[in-house]
């Protein structure tokens, strides 16, 4: 999952910065001077808002198979189960 979430965190930079061409017209676009054009901005935030919620679900769904594996009380399964949900806050 380490390796999932540093290349999509790469990917996502590199859409960000290229998102405009030429590259600088990003920061120079504001004079209305400059040719160029940039992709849809707000769709890639969307995107990348979207990516990171599922994955942010993934990372918090993964450990309950292995705590629910375990040698251990129902209690204290299910207390570990509580401990990993609060992950969600």
């Amino acid at each position: 999952m380490f390796v999932v979430n540093a290349l999509c965190g790469f990917v996502f930079i590199w859409v960000d910065v290229f998102q405009c061409k030429p590259v600088n017209f990003f920061w120079l676009s504001w004079d209305g001077e400059r040719h160029g054009h940039c992709d849809n901005s707000r769709a890639i935030a969307w995107f990348s808002a979207i990516w990171d919620l599922c994955y942010d679900t993934v990372l918090l769904i993964l450990p309950y198979r292995y705590v629910w594996q375990l040698n251990m009380p129902l209690k204290q399964r299910i207390a570990a189960s509580i401990m990993f949900g609060f992950g969600i806050v």
